[in-house]
C-alpha cells in the first residue's frame, strides 16, 4: 500500500509506502519540541500556516538514507499544500 499527500484541492503527491510512512511518522513523533509536527502525527492532517512551515524547516536530518529521501519529499510537497495537509491512502477519495 502507498500513501499520498492531499490538500484542500485534492491530490498533491505520492509520499511513501506503508513501511516508509511508519518510519517517517516514528521520526516525526520523536520531534517533541515541534508541537504542530506532533499534532500531524496524531491526526494525519493539519492546517497549513506559517508556524507549521517554520516547524518543518526545523526538522533535523535523519541518518538513514531512505528516511532522508522520504522526509525531503514530505517537506518539498508539504510546502505545496493549500490550506491543509492530509496524509491518506486514497481509499474513499473522490475525484471532482
Amino acid at each position: 500500500m502507498s500513501y499520498q499527500l492531499y490538500d484542500a484541492n485534492g491530490y498533491v503527491a505520492d509520499l511513501a509506502t506503508g513501511k516508509g510512512l511508519l518510519e517517517l511518522l516514528e521520526f516525526l513523533k520523536a520531534q517533541v519540541d515541534l508541537p504542530l509536527i506532533t499534532e500531524l502525527t496524531q491526526e494525519l492532517s493539519i492546517s497549513i500556516d506559517a508556524r507549521f512551515l517554520e516547524e518543518i524547516d526545523k526538522l533535523p536530518t535523519p541518518e538513514a538514507q531512505s528516511l532522508k529521501d522520504t522526509l525531503a519529499g514530505f517537506i518539498e510537497n508539504a510546502k505545496k499544500c493549500d490550506e491543509v495537509l492530509i496524509i491518506g491512502d486514497g481509499i474513499g477519495e473522490s475525484e471532482e
